[in-house]
């Protein structure tokens, strides 16, 4: 599938990413060599999940999307809608459904209990600069060879510091890839 096909696909899932970031998301997920693992963090209702799954078709790729909903609030006031159930019925709809782990919870949660491989990490949940750091760094810990990125690379923010801030703090060494608002790290733990 090219991302020509998936436009019309997303159109109608209600998001904050637009199309120029779903581009560049669907280019990097599909990097994710056959049987890869993905985690993608702020499932709202569902679009860069659904980007990422066309994005891996046929390689049997597992997505775990997180999103503990807690802020749906504030991006369903000009949504007509914001739900867990809304995602999932996305994902019977397109049959994408089988290849997606949804998990209701906070990511920091998740990621400090998580014991699998990593490929891609996708984070795009809290956009507070202590959270980005703290999900950065336990992305880091977690995984040996993969791609760590993230949407809101740019003055946007929750608490007054930027995403861009915490971001260029965690990856002052390795080479950060930027498209739009996206941002990506090929990441390789240092062996000692």
């Amino acid at each position: 599938m090219i991302f020509k096909e998936v436009i019309p696909i997303i159109r109608e899932i209600p998001s904050t990413t637009e199309g120029r970031d779903c581009e560049e998301i669907f280019r990097i997920g599909s990097l994710v060599k056959e049987n890869g693992v993905i985690i993608e963090t702020g499932t709202g209702n569902g679009r860069v999940t659904t980007v990422l799954a066309l994005a891996t078709m046929n390689k049997n790729v597992k997505i775990i999307t997180i999103d503990d909903y807690s802020e749906t609030k504030r991006y369903s006031a000009d949504k007509p809608v914001w739900s867990l159930d809304y995602a999932k019925n996305i994902f019977k709809k397109l049959g994408i459904i089988k290849n997606i782990e949804i998990v209701s919870n906070k990511t920091i949660n998740y990621l400090k209990r998580y014991k699998g491989r990593i490929d891609l990490i996708y984070l795009d949940d809290c956009h507070l600069y202590k959270i980005v750091k703290e999900e950065i760094r336990l992305s880091k810990r977690i995984m040996k060879d993969g791609i760590i990125a993230g949407h809101d690379y740019n003055n946007w923010c929750s608490d007054g510091i930027a995403v861009s801030k915490a971001v260029d703090e965690e990856f002052k060494k390795e080479e950060l890839n930027k498209y739009n608002t996206v941002w990506s790290v090929n990441y390789k733990k240092e062996t000692k």
